[in-house]
């Protein structure tokens, strides 16, 4: 996945220099499965996946449709493991700094 060239400053969100990333959240987005399946198919570098992942996975809102792709193709990892993702993503979010003891 080619990259716009950094403006000088760390840039913590990866869609924002990417495009192929920026188009696979818009396509989560959208919830168009076939372009989702489609820019997964087109990565070949394992880092890419990765973070192609971590991009669907912290789309806001996205647990609603990659369940529905999930139900949708019983036999694809791909829409089990972007759920999977999404929803360890969301536990995170609701687990605050505090020890367990202090819940």
């Amino acid at each position: 996945m080619p990259a716009h060239t950094p403006p000088g400053r760390p840039v913590f969100e990866p869609a924002d220099r990417i495009p192929a990333l920026a188009a696979l959240r818009s396509a989560v987005r959208r919830k168009d499965w076939g372009a989702v399946a489609a820019a997964f198919d087109g990565l070949d570098d394992e880092d890419d996946r990765t973070l192609a992942c971590r991009v669907v996975a912290e789309t806001d809102g996205s647990e609603v449709f990659l369940r529905q792709a999930a139900e949708r193709f019983p036999r694809d990892p791909l829409p089990r493991s972007l759920l999977a993702d999404r929803l360890v993503q969301i536990g995170w979010g609701i687990r605050t700094a505090h020890r367990a003891q202090h819940a």
